[in-house]
């Protein structure tokens, strides 16, 4: 048996969170598990927030942010997608916004 415990603090907010989490596994499978988990979870995050400065989004309309973060999603795979450039993608994300052909090939890829 194996428990998780993970701390949440949140800019702004007074009151911060405590979560525990109990598995019936070995300690091997336990570590092993939560690191692929945070690995996915903090690359897939750290891509998004980094090119596309997602925590800096303030939408607040309803309904509006899981639209724009679906818009991100799909930039990002549509970026991911096109192969004719070879660079990171903030390298792609600035050809994108400076030529309107290059915008044209990534949303076609």
């Amino acid at each position: 048996m194996g428990v998780i415990v993970s701390y949440r603090k949140e800019k702004g907010k007074l009151s911060n969170e405590l979560c525990y989490r109990y598995y019936i596994s070995s300690a091997e499978e336990l570590a092993r598990g939560a690191r692929q988990h945070w690995q996915i979870e903090n690359g897939l995050h750290w891509r998004l927030d980094v090119g596309f400065k997602e925590d800096e989004c303030r939408i607040r309309r309803e309904g509006a942010a899981p639209v724009f973060a679906g818009l991100r999603h799909i930039a990002f795979n549509q970026l991911k997608a096109e192969k004719s450039f070879s660079k990171g993608m903030p390298a792609k994300q600035k050809k994108a916004m400076r030529s309107t052909a290059y915008l044209e090939t990534v949303l076609n890829a």
